[in-house]
């Protein structure tokens, strides 16, 4: 009888608060505001080692597995990133399997594996599991290619199932058939994000592009004719991207024949317009998403963190760019309504006071002066200056009791605004959104038209 050899001790499980396990899995399950892995994802709460760590290893494949494989992942990756070496072996490891169907996966401890039931199996081989569960406590590791690395014997079966599992989630289950109307700037963008097939690019299928233009294809995307698109029971999604004058038009006609749509901002060009437009987006139970990257830059999150806690006294924001036609783009609270949702966003429902506009069209030069106060009735100051030789640009003065903040430092580029902003709308799509942040979402939008368009009555009632 061959002598036995030295047993091998499963490794101690470490000590951990359960409330920062419960932060990893919210950060590994993607709840806090966006598909995970997306271009969009929040932060979220938690220990700042366990954030910086998951920052980077959080996989797509976990999309949609079940909770307790999130919870396998919360129980082996933390005390493995506190090591040193095995966190560059990890780190190393689980970036070059990051696009791939699955990915590195440890596993609980083997008398916890039964308890793990992956949606797509049947009940059947479940009961099979459950009869034959695993017998020797290990750590158990399904590597890349297939192989299995395991600190004492055990059943391969449960990482067979989960193999499977995961392959079968790395792909959407739903893909939505979509179209980009008008192809300038922002549909370009558009298109180009569509073209890459991570994040949340992958649940919406690019059919083609809709123009008056005849411009035949671009980057490979066949233009289609509008009727086409309205009728076409492959197209259930419409990203509107033609000029502010149009958008009304677009978005009754997708909604009208059963359409989600996202459109670029303004959604139209008067208050009552949008809200028959939301009010037949509710009708026929689709989403209508109204695109603000404004909210999305890295100015617009400075701004917040400034004026977070402080008391406003007294505040001005003054936009300067070349000029805009007003028959396509509209009046100019309506065409510089991104400020005004910067004003509201960051100190809350506004009241008009006054507003004045000095035009000079022979020189196509426009001078719009607004006059704001806040609930506490704090004057806001919002100025739009265009004309030719203008550049753009914005400054800001806002004043506190604790201080002041004049203008923004240069933070940076912004990088993928128009995804980010996709991303909010493919949740939307899934469910992923709450009833009472899609109503403020909306109160807030139509806040913010209101403004534009008690503005741009304010301003022909003094010509």
């Amino acid at each position: 009888m061959a002598p036995e050899g030295p047993k091998r001790t499963p490794p101690a499980r470490p000590r951990r608060s359960r409330r920062a396990v419960s932060s990893i899995c919210g950060l590994l399950s993607g709840r806090g505001g966006a598909i995970p892995g997306g271009a969009g994802e929040t932060s979220g709460v938690g220990p700042p080692r366990a954030r910086a760590a998951l920052q980077s290893l959080r996989p797509a494949a976990l999309v949609r597995t079940q909770r307790t494989v999130v919870w396998a992942w919360a129980l082996r990756l933390l005390p493995l990133w506190r090591k040193r070496k095995r966190r560059r072996w990890l780190h190393r490891n689980v970036q070059k399997q990051a696009n791939a169907s699955w990915i590195l996966t440890p596993l609980l401890l083997p008398e916890m594996l039964p308890k793990l039931h992956p949606p797509g199996v049947s009940a059947q081989r479940k009961t099979a599991a459950n009869e034959n569960p695993p017998t020797a406590q290990s750590a158990t590791w399904l590597l890349p290619g297939g192989q299995v690395r395991r600190t004492s014997c055990t059943s391969t079966w449960w990482l067979r199932a989960l193999k499977e599992e995961i392959k079968m989630d790395a792909e959407p289950v739903r893909k939505f058939g979509m179209v980009v109307v008008g192809v300038g700037r922002a549909g370009s963008v558009r298109i180009r994000d569509l073209k890459n097939p991570e994040g949340s690019s992958a649940y919406l299928n690019l059919i083609g592009f809709v123009s008056r233009r005849k411009l035949g294809s671009i980057a490979e995307v066949q233009q289609i004719p509008l009727e086409d698109a309205l009728s076409s029971q492959e197209v259930e999604v419409a990203f509107i991207c033609s000029e502010s004058s149009s958008h009304e038009h677009y978005i009754r006609q997708f909604l009208s024949a059963g359409k989600h749509v996202l459109v670029e901002y303004p959604m139209a060009l008067s208050l009552a317009a949008a809200q028959e437009l939301w009010d037949l987006a509710e009708k026929k139970g689709k989403v209508l998403h109204e695109e603000h990257i404004e909210l999305l830059m890295e100015e617009f999150a400075f701004l917040k963190r400034e004026v977070l806690g402080k008391e406003l006294l007294k505040g001005s924001l003054l936009f300067t760019a070349g000029p805009l036609e007003e028959e396509q783009f509209g009046f100019p609270a309506f065409s510089g309504i991104s400020r005004l949702t910067w004003l509201v966003s960051l100190f809350g429902e506004l009241s008009l006071v006054s507003a004045t506009l000095e035009e000079q069209k022979e020189k196509q030069y426009m001078k719009m002066t607004v006059h704001l106060e806040t609930k506490d009735k704090c004057p806001l100051s919002w100025i739009e200056e265009k004309g030719p030789g203008f550049q753009r640009n914005r400054y800001l003065s806002f004043h506190f009791k604790s201080g002041s903040l004049e203008n923004i430092p240069n933070i940076g580029v912004n990088k993928n605004i128009f995804l980010k902003d996709q991303d909010l709308f493919v949740q939307k799509l899934l469910g992923q959104v709450s009833e009472k942040e899609l109503a403020a979402e909306r109160k807030r939008v139509l806040h913010c038209l209101a403004l534009a368009d008690a503005v741009q009555r304010c301003c022909r009632a003094e010509k």
